[in-house]
């Protein structure tokens, strides 16, 4: 029977030990959804626009740079032309730098389309050269012709 007895007793401890651990891990916020972790949660946004907090849109859905139409200077030359276009059109891009160039369309994913002559500079027609180059690598060419004038 004196068995028995403690053999009860230990079993009501570790239960009782694992209540009060549970009770305490949930008040301290260490176990998802704890009482201190939502606490926390709740003041410390308190103050903030929910922008303030918010992750930045992905880049193709931000407004975009350009539009067709729209006068272009090509700045730098992507780091891919070097090792995936043939030579020939390597050499056309390389002349058109600093030409102004007109935008003949953008893709879905932002880059600009511009059709250019073998000299670099603008064709008239799709007949010719056509270039998808990303807008990082272009800047505005009016932008340019107005601060010259101011």
């Amino acid at each position: 029977m004196g068995f028995l007895i403690l053999l009860i007793g230990a079993v009501v401890t570790l239960i009782a030990a694992w209540a009060i651990n549970a009770f305490i891990s949930i008040l301290s916020g260490e176990q998802s959804g704890g009482l201190l972790n939502r606490w926390w949660d709740i003041f410390s946004n308190m103050g903030r626009s929910p922008a303030a907090y918010a992750e930045p849109l992905p880049e193709a859905l931000t407004a975009r740079k350009f539009a067709v139409g729209d006068r272009v200077q090509v700045q730098l030359l992507p780091p891919d032309v070097e090792r995936s276009m043939p030579e020939t059109q390597r050499e056309v891009l390389r002349r058109c730098g600093r030409k102004v160039l007109r935008v003949e369309g953008i893709d879905e994913f932002g880059a600009v389309e511009l059709h250019l002559l073998e000299d670099g500079s603008q064709s008239p027609d799709r007949a010719h050269h056509i270039f998808f180059i990303e807008a990082q690598y272009l800047e505005s060419a009016d932008e340019g012709i107005q601060a010259t004038k101011a």
